[in-house]
């Protein structure tokens, strides 16, 4: 068993092309992998967090670790 946490997969990948375009010239994108949804849903909390916060002893790295927690418990649920 890994160490290395389910990042959900590719939150926004893009299969890239190669071929022509609509003006009769040619086009060649290479395919990303984008984000994960890891990154996407911690980005999403973190967000949420932020906005929602009500102390000023709320430290960035707190409300990354909450974000990240929340994240990873999002993930798990949906596996289920």
């Amino acid at each position: 068993m890994t160490d290395k946490p389910d990042d959900g997969g590719p939150a926004f990948p893009s299969p890239g092309y190669d071929g022509p375009t609509p003006t009769g010239g040619h086009l060649t994108q290479y395919p990303q992998p984008g984000m994960t949804l890891r990154q996407w849903y911690a980005g999403l909390a973190m967000q949420g967090l932020l906005a929602c916060s009500t102390t000023e002893e709320d430290t960035p790295g707190e409300a990354a670790k909450y974000a990240v927690k929340f994240t990873d418990a999002l993930i798990a649920e949906l596996k289920r």
